[in-house]
């Protein structure tokens, strides 16, 4: 069990989550404008959330009805389908690398900049998910 596995962020008081923040940019693992561009999408993922939920909608875009574009498909129509993303056998696999790349992204940001190089050759040589337990052991120590 690591250090962080005995806590949770509910668990942290606003001034323990302000002194963690503090700390982590103080060590240059964070930049002031990282910890601003996650707050800020966080408020627009908050945002949608509730004008989805105002109109009705649950804000999931995959199951909204497919847009018509130029106006030369119909609704039923099999382009429409394969827009909307039905029935394509590769769609798990994309988003399956998708997730990945944003885990990697994500993990490779605690990372200072003049140490990434490191990682982004074990991510070449050996795959993401490599670089992603090699970053987390640094970060953890």
């Amino acid at each position: 069990m690591s250090f962080l596995d005995k806590f949770k962020v509910s668990d942290l008081g606003e001034d323990d989550l302000r002194n963690v923040v503090d700390f982590l940019i103080k060590k240059e693992v964070i930049t002031e404008r990282e910890v601003i561009g996650t707050l800020i999408a966080q408020e627009l993922s908050a945002a949608s959330a509730t004008e989805g939920g105002a109109k009705g909608g649950d804000g999931n875009t995959a199951t909204a009805s497919p847009k018509r574009g130029n106006g030369k498909t119909r609704r039923g129509s099999k382009l429409a389908r394969k827009r909307a993303g039905a029935g394509s056998k590769s769609a798990g696999a994309g988003a399956a690398s998708r997730i990945l790349q944003g885990k990697y992204l994500g993990a490779i940001r605690l990372i200072p900049k003049s140490q990434r190089g490191k990682y982004k050759a074990i991510a070449k040589e050996s795959g993401r998910e490599a670089a992603i337990k090699a970053i987390k052991a640094a970060v953890l120590g």
